[in-house]
């Protein structure tokens, strides 16, 4: 079974920080593939298993990046 969620993304300004998003949400345990899309601030995920959205805020956060909510 797979997850997809849709986050809106505070704080990116350029391809840099998309890269920096991507790769920092690669790395939750479970995350099958990201994309991010500068333009519309929106990231998805695709995953194996439910993932909190209280774990995507403090991963994007460590990174300088939040949650519109």
């Amino acid at each position: 079974m797979s997850y997809k969620i849709e986050i809106k993304i505070t704080g990116m300004s350029c391809e840099h920080c998309v890269k920096r998003v991507k790769e920092a949400l690669s790395k939750i345990e479970g995350v099958k593939e990201v994309s991010v899309d500068l333009y519309s601030a929106k990231g998805y995920i695709i995953s194996e298993k439910e993932i909190p959205l209280s774990l995507i805020k403090e991963v994007l956060e460590r990174e300088g990046y939040g949650i519109k909510e």
